[in-house]
Parts: C-alpha cells; sequence; structure tokens
C-alpha cells in the first residue's frame, strides 16, 4: 500500500505508521531504493518530525545515542590540554502530544584515564596537582515539549535557552546521499553559568526520506562547552571545558559496548535497566 508524503509524516506522528506503512526500526532497508524527499525542511511542523525520526523513534520507542570521546581544559592564552577522556549514553523517548512532541531523555558517563583507558574513581588534577574524587555522571530524568512554532517550551525553567520560543528551523545540510543534522542546546541558567551543546547527527537521506522507517540510523559527534566540573575542585581558576565525543544511536541499552555496561554497573547497577524510575543513590 502506498501512503502520501502528508498521510506518512501524519500517520508516523501519530503511532499510525506500524499499521499504515510498515516499520523496521533502525533496521536499515537492504534494497536500495531511492526515495523522493518527505520533508519539506523549510517548514517547521516537517522539522520535528524529522528531527524525531533522526533522534528518537516516531513510533515512541526509546534509542541510545553513545558517545566516547576526550576532555580538554579551556585557559585563557594556553593551548588546550586534554585532560580526561569519557564515554556516556543518552536515551530518548518521544510522547506525541498535541502541540508537538514530549522529549524525555536521560544522561549517563564515566570518566576513563586518558592514556590507559582505566575507569576513574580517583583523578591526578594536572592542573593544580591535587586528587580529585571522581564522580561519574547520572542525570536524573528530564523532559520538555518541543513545538514546531515555538520551538523548546518548559515553563519551569528560569534561564535562557537558544530553542525557546523560536520556529523550529533546523540546520540540515545534504551532499549526495548523506545528511547531517545540527542540534543546538544552548543555554544561560539562572545562576549566571552558561554552556552548549552541538549534536551532528550523519544519516543517510535515503533512510530519512524512506516511509517504511520509523526511525533512521546515525552516528553523532557531540561537543561541549562547560565550566569546570565540580569535582575537579578548581576554586577560583578561570577556564572552562570543552568535550568532544562520537557514537551512534542504538535501538536497545544492550547494545552498548559491554566495557560500558560493565562500567555503569559498577556505579549505578540496575540504572540502565530502569532509566525512567532508578533513582541515584
Amino acid at each position: 500500500m502506498s501512503c502520501s508524503r502528508r498521510q506518512i509524516l501524519i500517520g508516523a506522528s501519530s503511532g499510525l505508521a506500524a499499521t499504515s506503512c510498515s516499520s523496521v526500526g533502525l533496521k536499515p532497508h537492504t534494497k536500495q531504493t531511492n526515495h523522493n524527499e518527505l520533508f519539506d525542511l523549510s517548514d517547521p511542523d516537517d522539522n520535528l518530525t524529522a528531527l524525531v525520526k533522526v533522534t528518537g523513534d516516531l513510533n515512541g520507542s526509546a534509542v541510545w545515542h553513545s558517545a566516547q570521546g576526550r576532555i580538554h581544559a579551556l585557559r585563557k592564552g594556553e593551548m588546550p590540554l586534554p585532560i580526561l577522556a569519557v564515554e556516556g549514553v543518552r536515551r530518548i523517548r518521544f510522547e506525541k502530544i498535541s502541540s508537538g512532541y514530549t522529549m524525555h531523555s536521560r544522561d549517563w558517563a564515566i570518566f576513563r584515564d586518558i592514556e590507559t583507558g582505566e575507569v576513574l574513581k580517583e583523578f591526578r588534577n594536572p592542573i593544580t596537582g591535587k586528587t580529585n574524587k571522581v564522580s561519574p555522571i547520572l542525570i536524573p530524568p528530564t523532559q520538555w515539549d518541543m513545538t514546531p512554532n515555538k520551538g523548546q517550551q518548559m515553563p519551569d525553567y528560569t534561564g535562557e535557552a537558544y530553542l525557546i520560543d523560536r520556529p523550529l528551523l533546523l540546520p540540515w545540510v545534504k551532499e549526495g546521499d548523506q545528511m547531517t543534522m545540527l542540534l543546538e542546546l544552548l543555554v544561560k541558567y539562572s545562576s549566571g553559568t552558561a554552556g552548549g551543546e552541538w549534536e551532528h547527527f550523519n544519516f543517510s537521506a535515503n533512510d530519512l526520506n524512506n516511509p517504511s522507517l520509523t526511525s533512521v540510523p546515525t552516528t553523532q559527534n557531540w561537543t561541549g562547552h562547560s565550566p569546570w566540573l565540580r569535582w575537579m575542585d578548581m576554586g577560583s581558576s578561570e577556564g572552562r571545558t570543552l568535550w568532544q565525543s562520537s557514537g551512534m544511536k542504538h535501538a536497545q541499552y544492550e547494545s552498548l559496548r559491554p566495557e560500558f555496561i560493565e562500567a555503569i554497573n559498577m556505579f549505578y547497577a540496575g540504572s540502565l535497566e530502569a532509566p525512567e524510575t532508578y533513582i541515584k543513590p
């Protein structure tokens, strides 16, 4: 059965795609077919649906974005200094609502020795000379609404965010069959601190435009810019951190690297199995 472009967009976003058009989740199609463009990326509504298809799953299932990379110390007048290796994962689930989607997310991360890859419980800080106790990351479940015409909506948030109250028109780049979408999560908190995340999602245009897929296979490159980690005990030292990592999209956490799952279970056993209910000790 064939579907029109608008039927596909509406059906997929309402959870009907599995019945009106076959859904194969993250499995790439085996027979290469050049599909017509399914999305008008100058349209905020299509931007939102495409965003969900790229970063999550239109059928409401959760996905996991892995990341491995390094953290650099940035100080005025100094060459950037790689100080830590980091490995993490972000779980994302989109829930369809009348105004768009509610985006549910949760992050985990552990820190590794930059040379040996050993999971760190203590860190010899090359800037201060101190030995710090390392705190792995487990952020509580967070959620906000994503809407076509007003972007990110977070009524209880008192700071600033780049995507709040602006039409959702994301940067999309296409070259041949390859596409990149940039998600910019840029904030200034009410405390006065600021930071940003830049996520480049890389995927096939043919997969994006394939009506039988509710979620497209992606790889991603992630950059973060933030103040010193609290556990580094940097005092009044001027500077910030730059995080750079890369990874891929997973349909379930079980396909993450076994070494990473083992490391997370050292600190937060059971959290990956119960991501929306697990409470950090």
